[in-house]
C-alpha cells in the first residue's frame, strides 16, 4: 500500500463516494435480490447516510492512494435498549464499508476500520459494530481477521 492515507471524507469526494456505493450495492446486488443496482440509488444511500450523520454523530472516512479515492467507511452512533448494561449502550456502528475491486485484500478495509475504532475510542464509546449480509462470507471472514464476532442475528421473511 504506498502512500495510503486515511483522511475525513469531503465535499469534493462526493463522485467518489457515490461511485463507492454504487459498486457496494451491485456487490450485495449478487447475494440477495433486493438491493437497488440503479446510479440514483447510490446517491440516494450517500444522502441518507449524511443525514443519518447529522442526527447521531459518526463520520465518513476515505482511503485515498496515489490522489485516487480506493476506499470509505462510514460510521454512526448508536443508543443501545435499555436492557443492555448502561456504560454499553452507546456504540458506534460502521454503517458502510467498502474497497475498489482491484484494491481489496491489501489491508485497506483493515486501515479504514482502524479509524473508526481511533475515532469511536476518542468519543469514549466502549463497542464497535458492523453489519454484514449472511451471504457475504468474504466479508464475514475479513471482520473476523479485525476481531469482530457473531453478537445478534436478524432474521427476515418475506411476506
Amino acid at each position: 500500500m504506498s502512500s495510503l492515507t486515511i483522511r475525513p471524507a469531503t465535499a469534493q469526494d462526493t463522485p467518489a463516494l457515490v461511485a463507492l456505493i454504487d459498486a457496494l450495492n451491485r456487490h450485495e446486488a449478487a447475494l440477495t435480490d433486493d438491493r437497488r443496482t440503479d446510479f440514483a440509488a447510490a446517491r440516494e444511500c450517500l444522502a441518507s447516510l449524511d443525514a443519518r450523520i447529522a442526527r447521531t454523530g459518526g463520520g465518513v472516512n476515505v482511503a485515498q492512494c496515489q490522489g485516487d479515492i480506493v476506499g470509505m467507511i462510514s460510521w454512526v452512533i448508536e443508543e443501545g435498549e435499555p436492557y443492555l448494561q448502561a456504560h454499553l449502550r452507546r456504540y458506534a456502528l460502521i454503517t458502510d464499508l467498502v474497497v475498489a475491486g482491484e484494491r481489496r485484500g491489501s489491508g485497506i478495509g483493515g486501515a479504514l476500520i482502524g479509524s473508526v475504532e481511533d475515532a469511536a475510542r476518542a468519543q469514549a464509546l466502549p463497542r464497535l459494530a458492523i453489519t454484514v449480509l449472511a451471504a457475504n462470507q468474504a466479508a464475514i471472514d475479513a471482520y473476523r481477521t479485525q476481531g469482530f464476532v457473531d453478537d445478534m442475528r436478524i432474521m427476515m421473511k418475506s411476506l
